[in-house]
């Protein structure tokens, strides 16, 4: 879950600012929200235009599968440091630095993500038959394995989003190892992850009958990894060079088409059966083009013409971006607790207004929403991560 800055490891000057991957950054983040609001909510949004009705129904209904395009974005900006440092011969960075600066990374956000939900309301809500089976829970967590178990995957009672930071951790275990080698062989390791990522899929897919446990694996999303991996790696290896005024429209071109290609997976997944082995099935189908895609809009976005960059680089999505982790812990969470446990908005239905379609509940709820997740994540981000990447910054000088 890396910011769309990634300092330098080797000593240099950090680069500047990819308003391309601040943008994907904080679209997939916006859109993996608006999906979890509307399973609680069921509110559609649709427009009205010239007697023809555009909808979202087909985002609303597929916003999980941006998760794969925000860990492509993860292996994009983890890469970048290895792609400048060969680009420039200079030394890889290290190891031991590289793990340093992803718990200085993760760490804060994701432990109060998790610590929070357990002893201000699982323990207190007696949600546990006892110490076993919270430890049961949290043990997971504490060591990023969550979608290892299904109980915990599945029926947490601390806070579900959390896989992602689980798989994301995984990774970073054979990332320096596959970074390196993506640096001396970029063509026989892209290939090969694309092998391990594709097969892994393929074998679970004519192998097992429910896919759930099994597609949201550490291995699954190897090629997607690749894929932001490649993308860094041509990312630097054209930024240096001029383009001209064609090729900045070609880019653009591209770009819009990379966005189109995306919307047409997303209206495929859409259009699959709603029972879990239809979905599941459409994700390890979809996952390597909607990646594929995704990379390529980054590096044509970032080479496209100055307006196409100028309105995915503006103020708003720096803000959105820096303030997308902690948006992502707990836009879900308090969302099931806004409509179940404060039934904020109140609303008149027993339970589940969402299936009456009571409204203005719906709206309310769905605005209420944005506005304390957003505020959550502000506070979260500016008065606690921040704050102690500072503190240990300091502490390293």
């Amino acid at each position: 879950m890396e910011q769309a800055v990634t300092p330098s490891d080797t000593g240099r000057a950090d680069p500047p600012r990819l308003a391309a991957a601040d943008a994907l950054r904080a679209l997939c983040v916006l859109i993996i929200a608006l999906y979890h609001f509307w399973q609680q909510s069921w509110l559609e949004l649709s427009l009205r235009v010239g007697g023809r009705t555009f909808t979202l129904l087909p985002l609303l209904r597929t916003g999980y599968i941006f998760v794969d395009l925000m860990l492509m974005l993860s292996g994009f900006l983890l890469y970048l440091p290895y792609a400048r440092a060969s680009l420039d011969g200079s030394p890889p960075p290290s190891t031991s630095e590289f793990y340093r600066k992803r718990a200085v990374r993760i760490l804060p956000g994701y432990l109060l993500g998790v610590f929070l939900p357990l002893f201000a309301f699982a323990l207190p809500q007696r949600l546990y038959s006892g110490w076993r089976d919270a430890l049961s829970d949290l043990l997971p967590y504490l060591t990023f394995t969550q979608t290892l178990f299904p109980n915990v995957y599945q029926h947490s009672r601390l806070n579900a989003v959390l896989w992602t930071v689980g798989v994301e951790a995984q990774a970073y275990l054979a990332f320096p190892l596959a970074a390196r080698a993506f640096s001396r062989r970029p063509v026989i390791t892209y290939a090969t992850m694309l092998a391990l990522g594709g097969l892994y899929r393929l074998t679970i897919w004519k192998t097992l009958p429910d896919l759930t446990l099994w597609i949201n694996q550490a291995p699954s999303f190897i090629d997607v990894y690749a894929n932001g991996m490649l993308a860094a790696w041509l990312f630097t290896k054209w930024r240096g060079r001029p383009s001209a005024a064609a090729e900045r429209v070609l880019c653009a071109i591209g770009a819009c088409g990379a966005m189109f290609g995306i919307w047409r997976l997303v209206c495929l997944q859409s259009a699959l059966s709603w029972e879990p082995s239809g979905l599941r099935e459409g994700q390890a189908m979809l996952r390597f083009p909607l990646t594929a895609l995704g990379a390529a809009w980054l590096v044509m976005a970032e080479r496209s013409i100055a307006a196409f960059r100028l309105v995915f680089g503006n103020a708003l999505w720096r803000w959105l971006s820096g303030i997308s982790y902690a948006l992502y812990i707990w836009h879900q969470w308090l969302a099931v607790k806004l409509r179940v446990d404060w039934r904020f908005p109140p609303y008149q239905a027993a339970e589940n207004p969402q299936f009456s379609g009571e409204q203005p509940w719906q709206t309310l709820y769905t605005l209420t929403c944005f506005v304390v997740s957003l505020t959550a994540a502000a506070i979260v981000t500016y008065c606690w991560e921040r704050p102690i990447v500072k503190l240990f910054k300091r502490r390293r000088r």
